[in-house]
């Protein structure tokens, strides 16, 4: 088939077309110019032109483009513009018949442009199923999901639950040794499970693979039974045989084989072969005797050779049938529950259209669409996939008085990995009798589209399909010289190709452990030359500066990304980081996902540790040993993330994320490390992910359900891609991928050795699943583990081989003026894409000269357009256009006075010198966590005692309702803590007895109060108080507290010096009854085993061994303070209460308040005292 040049002005308006548009030859202006024909020509509306592409990105930006070319048609017919204008614009508006119907059709587009139908791919799809319901069958009023991953996850769990389960020991062990759980194997199938066109080899069904299993078994029970019987016998036959070549058969390996023989025999169903049970095979001996000796012979030897035969045939198949059945359960289970829920993903939309355009009303359908759009353009059409292909070739195949245009350049085809097809580009070019090419660049310089020519021109084969992907070069535009790139006045050849030479006497390849950083600092140093003379005005873009944003380094991955960052960053040189990479796959994603866990688990020492040693906190070693080993700032610590779980609780993330990030100072942590503006961008884009989930997650644990799965998702979301984290005018680093319709001045390419080769299979190691496309059919093939699986691989890399020249393709027609790449014997090169087009794969037997060679031959054929130079030498320059980045600071003095003993206080603090452990809440801490009940009933009594009881108690009164003291909301709730604090399910009916004794308890007879009486409105939970602490000290504290009788620490004094600074903690409740607020604590410590020992008397002592009385007299302060500021006209008698101290463990309604219930109210001129003491205000006492 002909192809030939495109002519704008007199391309037919009709019929299927297919227009192959090779970089920078103006794909977007011909789609808009086309547009305009069809306004102005055909008489057509915006409504009935169907403009498809890929992304949404770029659908708004050729919507943008469109209204554009139409007001400059408008301006242009108005005689509205300067000189001649556009002369392919001129051109179409000079053939028109009736310029005032143009006119008018002209507004009425601009009118109408944001009714345009304009669309995504999907979007399209989705219109059409919704507004041809009957004809396409499709679901009413189905919602529409981006992502399946939870559908599929729990489709794993539930498939690895149902098939695995009940295996029994051994083969439930070969699973685990193949997955690790459901998410391992999800992990290994999913890109494959919407993929309808695909054909799995090999094809083997669980009855076939139980027979090859039953012979193995049976082979497996004779070898072992030969070997005890005869295993003596074979071991004398083997250490008498003479003939045994020694250094093939070595005794060492031998005596190991036959070891690990003996162990075998001793396994019943083994999970592999024995190590080298090959020395013991007939095949294998008969390759390791000396010449003219004859092999010893034995039954034994022959089993062998079968049992291996046996082992290689059907351990594969295991694999392969899970495969299959994960994959056919999945599919199928996958379209019941979305059925059910009445969802469609995007790749159902097109599927269902597909199906449509296939069924008993396809006819209707189709002849229903063409209708409303009787022509179409697809852009970036080497990107579509079968399913799309088919869709619009049953729409317009064939079909008279419309038109479909197919735009894109097969060149540029990478993206394979999201599904991408270029072999249905390739049946699509040859169902299309029309084949056009745009044949002028206009974005690069002349000398540098020579040298991109003469670079793909001189290669065999460049694309590898020459068939259907040719290789045109084209020509230069009018304007491509208009503003070279100068250095002190003067042109240079625009390909500057360096060279990567071995040591000189070394022949192995160069390893990219080395040549990495490298050719980073290769990259870097030049540019912070060409940028130093762009300040000096010596190098120009025409009359212009160069500024550091005309620069671009492509790299394929992160770590590459990382390597020219840093080394960038060593020169002075800022830069921006671009890809198409999600951000849950950052390490930023991890630090978070750790600090949240100890948000959510306040209590859970070991989570704050792992969250504080993380760098994003700003710790030095230091600060951090200091953190872990002084009390008082553990337990500022504490009361820091306890407060910040209350306010994720109370007030949503958003608002506790932003106080955390303030409080803690991450921004100034993140910043000042090597990455700062990445990681900084990287954590609020995560922040904003979370906030944007959280009203379709249930409360903070379904939230971080739903952040840790997105760790391990794969997805290609806009809103998961990495953002540019900075607005400035920087040297952009971007990815390959991401740089695909992108422009740069200058692009330096210094990785283009880099190849990702598809390995043959090992013996017996597992191949992971490979696709290809067949040979004979071009159907897309996915080979699980078949016999032709070395087949498959060679078929495989082909393909990857191809793409990747299409990579390179897309590399090197970035750059408008200048391109730099780096080449030489580095590892992987000659695999690489570069290394086939310059050396047909035979570069690993090149030496440096002959490498050379091949770029001077090139040089040779485009003088001025390709140079071969040394690597730069690295000089230490430095851009002088940077700031300080490298400047020697110098720190301020600082002249003022540290009050070094301002502190975060608490109770804990206050008493710490009397044995108290600094955990905050403070939950029967001081209690061990491993002593085993006493007494074999189950009562609340034998119930387990420590911090993490007291910890489940207290979460579980947070968690209830106490007006609904019995029944199903208490049950669940309970069942809920038990299990999240690892407690089991035969303690859930003492759990909940205890709960409503403890709601239902009448702990004042005079009022009748009892805690079931208050609703959820009524009461304040676990809340956190800061007040500020003047300079107080032991004896002034106990001074006031002695001259109150009643308190049990009378007599029981405080030992501190000093504390200044502010004084925290966390009331467990604070509710309101009748008027009057009071304070309650919930105490699960363990007094004893019955009602006896939680009496008055017994509840003193432990008021007094704890000094629970300083710890409920701060909490007054501070609700004191607290009422006086919101309650008008606040009075201490009338309005507060007391305070209740409710022992869990002894509180029984038969009892009342006479067993496990402390009460007292404090003195209001006690309070007054303590109140003027924390404030500094002048004291009574003061002597």
């Amino acid at each position: 088939m002909s192809i030939q040049p495109l002519n704008l002005n007199t391309l037919p308006l009709d019929g299927v077309r297919l227009i192959e548009a090779s970089a920078g030859t103006g794909k977007t202006y011909t789609i808009v110019t086309l547009y305009l024909r069809l306004l102005l020509e055909r008489g057509l509306s915006v409504k009935q032109i169907l403009v498809v592409t890929f992304t949404n990105a770029a659908t708004e930006e050729l919507r943008d483009r469109i209204r554009q070319r139409i007001r400059e048609a408008l301006q242009q017919l108005q005689g509205r513009t300067e000189g001649e204008g556009d002369p392919a614009l001129q051109a179409i508006l000079t053939a028109l018949d009736d310029r005032k119907a143009a006119l008018q059709s002209l507004k009425d587009a601009l009118t109408l442009m944001d009714e345009a139908a304009v669309f995504t791919i999907h979007s399209f799809c989705q219109r059409m199923l919704s507004e041809n319901a009957f004809e396409s069958g499709s679901l009413f009023d189905a919602d529409f999901i981006t992502d399946e991953g939870d559908y599929l996850r729990a489709i794993a769990e539930d498939f690895w639950r149902s098939h695995f389960y009940a295996l029994d020991v051994a083969d439930a062990e070969w699973v685990a040794s193949q997955w690790k759980g459901p998410a391992a194997l999800l992990a290994e199938l999913r890109r494959y499970l919407d993929r309808h066109e695909l054909t799995v080899i090999p094809q083997v069904s669980p009855a076939q693979l139980e027979e090859l299993l039953a012979q193995r078994h049976e082979l497996v029970k004779q070898v072992q039974q030969q070997w005890q019987q005869q295993g003596a016998e074979l071991r004398e036959l083997l250490a008498n045989e003479k003939g045994f070549n020694g250094n093939k058969y070595r005794k060492s390996s031998v005596d190991k084989a036959l070891a690990a023989m003996d162990q075998f025999c001793e396994q019943h169903n083994p999970l592999a072969l024995p190590y080298r049970i090959d020395l013991l095979s007939a095949g294998k001996i008969a390759t390791v005797m000396k010449k003219d000796f004859s092999p010893p012979e034995h039954h034994f030897f022959n089993l062998v050779d079968e049992l291996i035969e046996a082992w290689a045939t059907s351990e594969p198949l295991r694999r392969v049938v899970i495969m299959q059945q994960f994959m056919e359960y999945s599919r199928r289970t996958l379209n019941e529950r979305k059925a059910l829920h009445n969802v469609l993903s995007s790749e159902d939309l097109l599927v269902h259209l597909c199906d449509a355009l296939k069924g008993s009303a396809a006819e209707a359908l189709a002849t229903r669409i063409r209708q409303q759009y009787p022509m179409a353009m697809v852009d970036e059409f080497q990107d579509t996939d079968p399913v799309q292909y088919s869709i619009f070739r049953s729409i317009y195949h064939q079909q008279p008085d419309c038109g479909l245009y197919m735009i894109g350049d097969p060149k540029q085809a990478i993206y394979s990995f999201r599904g991408a097809d270029i072999f249905t580009y390739m049946q699509a070019r040859h169902d299309t009798p029309h084949h056009y090419t745009l044949d002028t660049n206009w974005r690069s310089s002349s000398q540098l589209i020579a040298a991109v020519n003469q670079l793909f021109s001189s290669a065999h084969k460049p694309f590898i399909y020459e068939d259907d992907i040719q290789f045109h070069p084209v020509k230069a535009s009018i304007q491509a010289d208009d503003k070279p790139l100068l250095i002190n006045g003067e042109q240079i050849a625009p390909l500057q190709v360096w060279q990567v030479l071995r040591e000189e006497g070394d022949g192995k390849v160069i390893s990219k452990d080395r040549v990495k950083p490298l050719l980073a600092h290769c990259c870097a140093q030049q540019i912070a030359q060409l940028l130093n003379q762009g300040l000096s005005g010596s190098a120009t873009l025409g009359d212009e500066q160069l500024h550091p944003n005309d620069i671009a380094i492509l790299v394929r991955n992160h770590k590459e990304a990382e390597a020219v960052q840093q080394a960038l960053r060593s020169c002075g040189i800022a830069s921006a980081y671009i890809s198409r990479e999600s951000v849950f796959n950052s390490r930023e994603a991890e630090a978070l996902g750790r600090l949240l866990l100890a948000v959510l688990e306040p209590g859970n020492e070991r989570r704050l540790r792992a969250a504080l040693c993380d760098e994003m906190m700003g710790l030095t070693a230091q600060q951090l040993l200091e953190t872990l080993e002084d009390e008082n700032l553990w337990e500022l610590r504490l009361a820091q993330f306890q407060h910040y779980h209350s306010q994720w609780r109370d007030y949503g993330f958003m608002s506790m994320f932003q106080n955390l990030l303030h409080q803690q100072q991450l921004p100034q942590a993140l910043l000042a490390t090597r990455n700062g503006e990445r990681a900084l961008s990287n954590l609020l884009q995560l922040a904003e992910l979370l906030q944007a989930n959280s009203k379709q997650q249930h409360g903070m644990e379904g939230l971080l359900h739903w952040y840790f799965e997105q760790l391990t998702a794969k997805g290609e979301d806009e809103e998961r891609q990495l953002r540019l984290e900075s607005d400035e005018a920087l040297v952009q680093i971007i990815t390959i991928h991401k740089s695909k319709g992108l422009e740069y001045e200058v692009v330096f390419l210094p990785y283009l050795y880099e190849s990702r080769v598809y390995k043959k299979a090992k013996p017996n190691k597992p191949v992971k699943p490979i696709e290809f496309h067949a040979e004979d059919s071009n159907k897309l093939v996915l080979d699980l583990g078949s016999k032709d699986y070395d087949n498959s691989v060679e078929r495989a890399e082909t393909e990857r081989l191809a793409e990747d020249l299409r990579l390179l393709y897309v590399a090197l027609t970035r750059a408008k003026q200048r391109c730099y790449l780096a080449w030489g014997p580095i590892k992987g090169a000659a695999e690489s894409a570069l290394g086939y087009l310059l050396h047909k794969g035979q570069m690993a037997e090149l030496t440096d000269a002959q490498i050379l060679e091949r770029w001077q031959q090139l040089a040779q054929q485009a003088p001025d357009a390709i140079a071969v130079q040394p690597l730069p030498e690295i000089t230490g320059e430095s851009y002088r256009g940077g700031g300080d980045m490298n400047g020697q600071l110098q720190p301020r003095s600082f002249n003022g006075e540290i009050e070094r003993n301002w502190q975060i206080s608490s109770f804990s603090a206050l008493t710490s010198s009397r044995g108290h452990r600094a955990i905050l809440p403070d939950y029967d801490a001081s209690e061990p966590t491993t002593e085993r009940p006493k007494q074999p009933s189950n009562n609340i009594f034998t119930f387990p005692r420590g911090a993490n009881a007291g910890t489940m108690m207290h979460a579980l009164f947070e968690n209830i309702d106490f007006t609904l003291s019995q029944g199903r909301a208490v049950a669940e709730v309970s069942a809920e803590q038990l299990a999240k604090y690892g407690y089991e399910e035969h303690w859930q009916p003492v759990i909940e007895t205890m709960v409503h004794n403890v709601l239902n308890t009448v702990l004042d007879q005079g009022n009748g109060l009892t805690l079931a009486q208050i609703s959820n409105n009524q009461r304040l939970i676990e809340l956190a108080f800061y007040y500020p602490l003047a300079n107080i000290n032991a004896i002034k504290l106990n001074k006031i507290l002695s001259g109150f009788g009643g308190y049990p620490g009378e007599g029981a004094a405080l030992n501190f010096i000093s504390h200044q600074g502010i004084m925290t903690g966390f009331v467990d409740l604070i509710f309101e009854y009748r008027g009057r607020y009071y304070i309650a604590d919930y105490k699960s410590n363990h007094l004893g085993d019955q009602l006896a020992d939680y009496q008055p008397a017994q509840l003193k002592a432990a008021m007094q061994q704890h000094r629970y009385d300083l710890q409920y007299l701060i909490y007054t302060v501070a609700l004191h303070r607290y009422l006086k500021q919101r309650l008008v006209g606040y009075e201490y008698e009338r309005d507060f209460g007391g305070v209740y101290y409710l022992f869990l463990r002894g509180i029984t309604p038969e009892q009342g308040s006479e067993s496990g219930v402390y009460f007292n109210k404090p003195e209001y001129e006690l309070i007054e005292q303590l109140d003027q003491l924390f404030a500094g205000s002048a004291n009574p006492l003061q002597a």
